[in-house]
């Protein structure tokens, strides 16, 4: 009965993990259709809405997590945790001195809540960390798959709205770009605020298609894998990040 019980207990976990991250991986889509309905002139900021529902969602998730493994094994289990995983203790490190850093600057709210065009604080830092702690919660390695899958599928929408504007076809029924950004150096970001932030997006797109595609094991998950990489591809040299067309090129370097 003990064994069923753990066995229940990770399958909750896992499943509510995997949503969580779905949730996450599906955020422009639910940014586009917003864009779409011009609910931003309603709500607000449809990004520091979502990601601060979601972020909550996941920290309190995370922590309930934490909390149940605290009980089980005590202290002792997180500290072999961070001996055996050097790369948690980095970022752990790299937390604790985030925070102290923004403790300790001229504006706390900046330091800890960041602005709505750089929502990049401290909270923001804690809200990755939960999202990354949320991914090492999952064990399940079908799961993953359909979260790396889910991730890269939603990139496609974001792909139509960019090349519809390198085209000329005028998306301003999407909602998402009005005659001054037209005419701006934001024109291709897609559902992104800033052109880099896009370049950056498309990087992990990339990547992350390109390692499914060396994972895949039949020709029609290959097909679709290099169908994602290569439209992606075209969009980010649409999107002209000189930093990102570095990323990719060691991606394709590394990769093999």
């Amino acid at each position: 009965q003990a064994d069923l019980r753990l066995n229940y207990e990770k399958y909750f976990y896992d499943k509510l993990s995997f949503y969580l991250l779905l949730a996450w991986v599906t955020m422009p889509i639910f940014i586009l259709i917003g864009q779409t309905l011009r609910l931003e002139q309603v709500i607000g900021n449809l990004f520091l809405m979502y990601i601060t529902i979601l972020g909550i969602t996941t920290f309190v998730f995370v922590s309930i997590y934490f909390y149940k493994l605290y009980q089980v094994n005590g202290f002792s289990y997180f500290r072999q945790g961070l001996i055996k995983r050097p790369w948690n203790l980095a970022l752990f490190t790299m937390l604790i001195w985030s925070f102290l850093s923004s403790f300790l600057a001229d504006d706390l709210m900046l330091a800890f809540y960041g602005t709505s065009y750089r929502n990049d604080g401290f909270f923001t830092y804690c809200i990755y960390a939960a999202i990354y702690c949320c991914a090492q919660i999952n064990k399940s390695e079908n799961l993953r798959l359909k979260v790396l899958q889910y991730f890269i599928l939603v990139s496609l929408p974001l792909c139509l709205v960019t090349i519809l504007q390198y085209f000329n076809y005028s998306t301003e029924a999407l909602g998402i770009y009005y005659q001054e950004r037209l005419l701006s150096n934001m024109r291709y970001a897609a559902i992104f605020y800033n052109t880099n932030h896009y370049g950056y997006y498309l990087t992990m797109i990339i990547a992350t298609s390109a390692g499914l595609y060396l994972k895949s094991k039949t020709r029609l998950e290959q097909a679709f894998y290099v169908f994602v990489f290569t439209l992606n591809t075209w969009c980010l040299i649409i999107n002209n990040t000189f930093g990102s067309y570095l990323a990719v090129f060691f991606i394709c370097v590394i990769a093999p």
